[in-house]
């Protein structure tokens, strides 16, 4: 409440978070620069009546596009040049101006690699194949499919980076199932143990996804809004959703056009009239039977 009504006098876009502001703008000339310069005086006038004060060295500006020759502009706050940067973590998430994943993946690659290093190590043979993967999907899995509607990959290099994860913990599972190495055979081990791919969890995570936009569990019509039921006059035509033609591969592979082509591929859903429970239950029954590893 206390921080509520310290967007109303900016001319840009914000976004509140607990403590934290970020306010943004289509920047496509000096004047729109000017005008999110101009909001940051408007930042430090609302702290002076609110008797606090930002530091300066914890705000940093960063400028997202996919043109080559972004428009740049030194940005300050109480008279002090704020630091321009090329990567920003925003809330567990790794952002780079193009908002290619690649870095994103490898940070979130290295992390859950040094929970799956400390699990293989303080366990040794102590622990039943059974109790490996509950920790896996417990504390290793989850690391890599945080926020993977938003970056999920498309890149082959990309989706082998992550592969490589549950790759490493097959192998410790056939390992420690008495194994010799070079025999193991991570499908087989996957099969016997009921672990999807990685690739087949990100499309049920983005069918959830789109099945929380609908049932108002995710509060977003801005997202609801790009979202085109198809409504045709051949009752054997099963595709839900209509299908739109896009100028560049990277819109494309975006976000929404992406759920929408899932959302067509999975058309034996019901997004409506179902409990989350129950619609997630059939969401990793289908992609079971699609699943590849």
């Amino acid at each position: 409440m206390f921080i509520n009504d310290n967007g109303e006098s900016l001319a840009g876009n914000f976004l509140l978070f607990a403590d934290d502001v970020k306010f943004f703008k289509e920047v496509t000339s000096i004047h729109q620069q000017h005008e999110l310069q101009e909001d940051l005086l408007r930042i430090e006038q609302w702290c002076g009546r609110n008797a606090m004060q930002l530091n300066a060295h914890k705000c940093q500006v960063i400028s997202f596009g996919r043109s080559k020759t972004l428009l740049h502009f030194d940005f300050s706050l109480y008279g002090l040049l704020l630091d321009r940067v090329t990567v920003i973590k925003d809330l567990r998430l790794y952002m780079t101006p193009s908002l290619d994943p690649g870095i994103h993946i490898t940070k979130t690659c290295s992390k859950a690699n040094c929970v799956l290093g400390f699990i293989s190590r303080t366990s040794r043979n102590a622990l039943t194949p059974a109790t490996l993967k509950t920790l896996y999907v417990t504390l290793v899995r989850p690391i890599v499919e945080y926020g993977s509607t938003v970056w999920a990959p498309q890149q082959i290099g990309h989706c082998d980076h992550l592969n490589k994860v549950q790759r490493r913990f097959l192998r410790l599972v056939g390992v420690r199932s008495g194994i010799r190495y070079p025999d193991i055979d991570i499908q087989v081990i996957a099969s016997q143990h009921q672990i999807l791919s990685l690739s087949s969890r990100r499309v049920a995570l983005d069918l959830i996804f789109l099945f929380k936009i609908f049932n108002s569990l995710v509060e977003c019509p801005e997202l609801l809004r790009h979202i085109d039921l198809h409504v045709s006059a051949a009752t054997r035509l099963l595709q839900p959703f209509s299908k739109h033609s896009h100028q560049t591969v990277y819109a494309y592979q975006s976000v929404i056009p992406r759920l929408l082509r899932l959302g067509n591929a999975a058309h034996r859903l019901e997004y409506f009239g179902v409990s989350m429970l129950v619609f997630r239950r059939r969401v990793f029954s289908w992609v079971s039977e699609h699943d590849a590893h």
